[in-house]
């Protein structure tokens, strides 16, 4: 891809994720196996007061004056890219859909899952109680029933985009992420969100 391809993907991208969240799509589970390609994608929410849906803690205040003060847009919140599948990385671990089964995991790997449940406020599970490597402490889990809360909490307040991408992916997304500064990304987002940041490393230790 040369200088000038690489820029009318980025201007498309661009123009395609800047827009309010009634202009992203419902999110379905039933979804989870059709966008089999590699590509970016970018996470919406209808009103930063429903993460105190189940429990009110004084850390939504502070992410509420960050996503006043600092993203291009204010319902962006989450832009994220796949070298696998989008089906995968997106429908599978971002958005918890490979719980559905009903199979406990010892760590799950979605950076943006794990930090938006303990902005929820659920706590980390170990599942079956025994030391877990470091590993596993960085990519902690919640126990199944709080998942199923959590799923259930994005198909009501979160919506999706997502695109084919195969060239340039990964500096497609920084750029993106460099311009947007959605909330929950913390990589080449300045300044990031701490108080995202605090919560989730409690629920690390």
């Amino acid at each position: 891809m040369n200088n000038i391809e690489y820029q009318e993907k980025y201007e498309k991208l661009f123009n395609e994720i800047n827009c309010d969240h009634s202009e992203y799509s419902d999110i379905s589970y039933d979804d989870i196996n059709i966008a089999n390609y590699r590509g970016i994608y970018a996470i919406s929410i209808d009103d930063p007061k429903s993460f105190e849906e189940f429990v009110v803690m004084d850390e939504h205040q502070f992410i509420r004056n960050h996503i006043n003060e600092y993203p291009l847009k204010k319902n962006l919140i989450y832009i994220g890219e796949t070298s696998d599948s989008i089906s995968q990385r997106l429908f599978k671990d971002e958005l918890g859909g490979c719980y559905i089964n009903g199979k406990e995991k010892k760590s799950h790997r979605a950076t943006f899952y794990r930090k938006l449940g303990s902005v929820l406020g659920f706590k980390s599970y170990n599942p079956e109680g025994a030391q877990l490597s470091e590993s596993q402490k960085r990519n902690f889990v919640f126990s199944l029933p709080d998942n199923s809360m959590i799923r259930d909490w994005i198909i009501n307040h979160l919506r999706i985009k997502y695109f084919n991408v195969n060239q340039g992916v990964t500096d497609l997304q920084n750029k993106l992420i460099r311009e947007f500064r959605p909330t929950f990304n913390g990589t080449h987002n300045k300044p990031k969100c701490k108080t995202i940041t605090d919560l989730h490393s409690i629920n690390k230790h």
